[in-house]
This record gives C-alpha cells, sequence and structure tokens, in this order.
C-alpha cells in the first residue's frame, strides 16, 4: 500500500503509426503519429536516425513539459515480426509445466533457439493436456527496438504482439 503503481501505456508499433493510450485514469491519454515512408518495412526498422527522432517527438507530446521523465510501456511490436504457434503439453504438475513448455518451444521455434526470444501462454486447461500459445521473435529486431526506445526516453516494460494486446 506504501509503494506507488506506475502508470503504464500501450505503445503499438506499425509500418505506417506509432500510437500510445493510456487508460485507467479521465480523461483517457491517447496519441497517435503517422511515420513516413521507408522508416519501417515489414515492422524492421529501414531508418534508425528517422525512428529515433520520430520517437522523441512522440515522446514530447505525451509528456511536453517533463522531457525527462520516462514513459512506461507494454509495447506491441508490428505483427510481422512474431511467430505465433500453439502446442499442447501433458497435464502434469504445475512445476513441471516450465519445463516441459521451454523444451517444446525450443522443438518449435522456427529461429535458432539462440536468437530467439520466445515465452508462452495457457490458453486452455483439461484433465489430459495444457493447449499453450507460444511467441518467438529474433532477439536483434527486439533488442533494436529496446534500444531506440530507451534513448528516446521510454521504458519497456514487456514486448507482445497485436493479438495478444488485444486480448489483454
Amino acid at each position: 500500500k506504501l509503494s506507488s503503481k506506475p502508470k503504464i501505456g500501450g505503445l503499438q508499433i506499425t509500418d505506417s503509426a506509432i500510437q500510445y493510450v493510456l487508460l485507467g485514469g479521465s480523461p483517457i491519454i491517447n496519441f497517435a503519429l503517422r511515420l513516413p515512408p521507408g522508416v519501417l518495412r515489414q515492422g524492421r526498422v529501414i531508418d534508425s536516425d528517422e525512428f529515433l527522432r520520430i520517437l522523441k517527438e512522440f515522446h514530447s507530446l505525451i509528456l511536453p513539459d517533463r522531457s525527462s521523465d520516462v514513459v512506461r510501456a507494454m509495447v506491441s511490436l508490428p505483427a510481422e515480426l512474431v511467430y505465433v504457434q500453439s502446442f499442447s503439453v501433458p497435464n502434469i504438475s504445475e512445476e513441471k509445466l516450465e519445463e516441459a513448455s521451454r523444451l517444446n518451444l525450443q522443438m518449435i521455434s522456427p529461429i535458432p533457439v539462440r536468437d530467439a526470444y520466445m515465452s508462452y501462454q495457457v490458453v486452455a486447461e483439461t484433465q489430459d493436456h495444457y493447449d499453450l500459445l507460444g511467441a518467438f521473435s529474433e532477439k536483434v529486431i527486439v533488442d533494436q527496438y529496446k534500444t531506440l526506445l530507451k534513448a528516446a526516453g521510454f521504458s519497456p516494460v514487456i514486448f507482445e504482439f497485436p493479438a495478444l494486446a488485444l486480448a489483454r
């Protein structure tokens, strides 16, 4: 009760725009900015200098009088960057679920394991098995986004993909 809950908004990035939304207050905070063609293509940053400039401009729209403050955000990466695959594991103890899921993720990953960020979410549970949704993305791409966002005054709390963000 003594610690504060930091405000965390949603930051969606697409080839054509970036959008920030912060719910829970009144009014709802919502900013969007179009990206010029060629800055991002198929989710990948093509012109990092221009993207960084735009992110800094976007930060100043969100916090016009507090340029040194950090904007915390759940970042929704462009859908093209995330590979999603469902899979099942036997209904085993909760402590074994993590290990079994990680092994399955490594087996089905379309990206070499050393080059990928991967995670899963339980979507259903029966007496016999767990149904899971795995997500994979290239480390180098996510790390580039993280570096650029931090340089522009954003603090990415989590990276996710649009369908998961919509479900949340």
